[in-house]
């Protein structure tokens, strides 16, 4: 006599998800944390919108100044959705007062943060690099660099330390 699993409801997969997405935020948080931002934590709250009033969502991780972060659980994501993506953490990063936006990806089979994916626009990789060679240099990103380049968080973070942000010492 064989059972049949139980399927599971659309509030327990949602609940699942949630969960998951939550622990992706911790992880992210922790690993900024060993490696440069020491204040860096999941923010549990979100942005909303009533009929009259309106506060901005300003990203998944507090603590990083000049920078901000949106955390995906999810292993696969297509270039479009990327792209989506990335323009709402751009509009995070505006309404935060920060400099860049960045979409840290959960890669399937990976624990470790540091080789998530991290994505960001190719001109703030551009205004990056020109930071990490030349802190002085004014950087001015050309608009018609906004398609999506992906690295690794750690290397990501590298970049960031070269460029002035974070505790590079403490990493």
């Amino acid at each position: 006599m064989s059972r049949e699993p139980k399927a599971r409801t659309r509030a327990e997969i949602g609940r699942a998800n949630r969960d998951k997405g939550i622990r992706a935020e911790r992880d992210v948080g922790r690993y900024l944390r060993v490696h440069g931002w020491p204040d860096a934590e999941r923010k549990s709250d979100n942005g909303w919108k009533a009929s009259d009033r309106e506060s901005a969502d300003l990203g998944d991780i507090r603590g990083t100044p000049g920078l901000v972060f949106q955390v995906k659980a999810r292993g696969s994501l297509s270039t479009r959705e990327i792209t989506g993506i990335l323009a709402e953490t751009t509009e995070q990063a505006m309404a935060a007062g920060a400099d860049y936006g960045v979409v840290v990806q959960r890669r399937d089979g990976k624990s470790d943060p540091g080789v998530w994916w991290a994505w960001l626009p190719a001109a703030d990789v551009g205004g990056l690099i020109e930071a990490a060679r030349n802190p002085d240099a004014l950087y001015v990103a050309d608009p018609k660099l906004g398609m999506p380049v992906r690295l690794e968080l750690a290397d990501l973070v590298t970049l960031l330390h070269r460029a002035g942000y974070g505790e590079a010492d403490a990493a």
